[in-house]
């Protein structure tokens, strides 16, 4: 079975109700108009919801761009290497490059279409399809078919509210072709999700914080560096961690890719697009557990003490294996914040071994796969699709090659079982994934990031974004499980309050 660019999004999925695609053709328009287009918020809204759209392979078959030549600002537009000075040709070279020539991309003033996204000061022209009106500024989105955003200047050079909204009209743009009904309102305002909430001067600061590791730079992880190398105002310096490359799966979602780049390192993807930006980004190709006894691995000099001391106060989550995640739980981190997908639900969860909260562990248990089931079913593939299979559950051309010698010779203790025991579940293959949710997840782990540093840890730490209706928002908290192996026992928290002077 042949890979294909829009496998993710066009599978089917229980949990994600979607009717039948719309008749051709299904084209949508992105457009804003003078006093938008000079705007940092509104060429940020509409660069990410153009580089949406073009990823919706076999559902969108056509984006028109309708938006003035104005000059592109500087951030707005993080991808390297992008061609054209105006906004349009920008808008233009961003979507072909994503989309890779499988959906067409024109420049088209008077476009008409099913859907037209709507990122202007002033009111939204007429159109005969649905009209999608997007707007950020700062930490705050808004994303309504019903009116216009209210009618305030956008100052601000954080880039997390204009994507917020971008993944909002993306979505609205998905459902409405997939015929399912998406009228509605979303306000949200990112800065809230701290405790307390901030004050107008640190509103006003610029966004300074600590050396972090992003462990996983798959589509959630992607989507974070994509938003803070936008933020022009942010500082910040990341260790990222990641071994695997782009399949052609990867494109749906993958932000710090493009069509073309299947293949490349996605550690090596992400130093491309945090290039020229704030942030100071340091590749490693690596798993967790190699990187963390890597005598040439790339991190900061700041860390090089802590790491000494094997101290990991900020860790961003981006994986999305059991095993990945205690790995991480194990190096019991004072600050654990993770980003993932749930159909089309988008979730970032604070985790900590201190208080009442959860560590990473707790409510990730690594399931024990019926290895002979699992082998045998495998084995009866043929060896092109068993090694798609492999790939797309996120085995590295050595793992899969000694998982192949395992299924042949049967090797108890083999690396090759070890390789195919961690895998586990993925095996089965991938989950159904559409790139604004990965997206959205990306700018939630950013904005609890920022909220964390700013605030400390959240009253609430559990944020879900539900992208059904006109979309809501959701926060819980969930309390530690005493029997947690990796946090419940008397000793386990002996060791964190003693590498963390006792304090979370």
């Amino acid at each position: 079975m042949a890979l294909s660019s829009g496998d993710r999004h066009l599978r089917t999925d229980s949990r994600v109700r979607l009717g039948a695609l719309r008749p051709s053709p299904r084209r949508v328009v992105v457009a804003t108009d003078a006093a938008g287009s000079r705007t940092f918020a509104a060429q940020a809204v509409l660069a990410l919801a153009v580089d949406l759209v073009a990823r919706m392979f076999g559902v969108v078959e056509a984006v028109s761009i309708d938006v003035p030549s104005a000059p592109v600002i500087p951030g707005a537009f993080p991808r390297p290497g992008a061609s054209g000075t105006g906004l349009d040709e920008r808008l233009l070279d961003v979507a072909r490059r994503v989309s890779g020539g499988e959906i067409e991309v024109v420049a088209d003033r008077a476009a008409a279409g099913d859907i037209l996204v709507w990122s202007g000061h002033g009111p939204a022209p007429r159109h005969e399809g649905l009209v999608v009106r997007a707007h950020g500024d700062g930490f705050a989105a808004f994303c309504s078919t019903e009116r216009a955003a209210p009618a305030v200047a956008p100052r601000r050079l954080e880039a997390l509210g204009p994507h917020l909204a971008a993944c909002l009209a993306a979505d609205r743009v998905f459902r409405h072709l997939r015929s399912l009904d998406v009228t509605g309102t979303f306000e949200v305002d990112l800065s809230t999700l701290g405790a307390p909430a901030w004050s107008s001067a640190e509103r006003s600061q610029d966004l300074v914080v600590p050396p972090a590791y992003l462990v996983g730079l798959g589509a959630v992880g992607g989507a974070y560096l994509y938003t803070a190398a936008a933020s022009r105002n942010l500082n910040a310096a990341l260790v990222g961690i990641d071994p695997d490359i782009v399949d052609p799966t990867s494109r749906n979602r993958l932000l710090t890719a493009e069509h073309a780049d299947v293949g490349a390192r996605k550690a090596d993807l992400g130093a491309r697009l945090a290039a020229g930006s704030g942030v100071a980004f340091h590749p490693n190709r690596a798993y967790l557990a190699e990187y963390l006894v890597e005598a040439g691995r790339s991190l900061p000099a700041a860390l090089l003490a802590t790491e000494s001391l094997f101290r990991y106060e900020y860790v961003l989550s981006c994986v999305d294996r059991n095993t990945s995640r205690r790995d991480i739980a194990a190096l019991q981190p004072r600050h654990v914040v993770s980003g993932s997908t749930d159909g089309l639900r988008a979730e970032s969860t604070y985790y900590s071994h201190a208080g009442a909260c959860e560590c990473l562990a707790c409510n990730h248990p690594v399931l024990e796969a019926d290895m002979r089931d699992m082998a045998d079913e495998l084995a009866s593939l043929g060896a092109p699709e068993r090694a798609e299979r492999l790939r797309l559950a996120g085995a590295s051309p050595e793992a899969a090659a000694a998982i192949e010698d395992f299924l042949e010779h049967r090797r108890c203790g083999s690396v090759g079982e070890t390789e195919l025991r961690r895998l586990g579940a993925a095996i089965d293959g991938p989950e159904w994934s559409v790139g604004f949710v990965s997206a959205a997840a990306g700018v939630l782990l950013a904005a609890r990031h920022i909220t964390l540093v700013r605030s400390g840890p959240p009253a609430a730490a559990e944020f879900r974004l539900y992208f059904t209706g006109a979309g809501s928002v959701s926060s819980s908290t969930a309390q530690r499980k005493p029997t947690c192996d990796v946090c419940g026992p008397a000793d386990a928290q002996a060791r964190f309050a003693r590498r963390w002077g006792g304090s979370g």
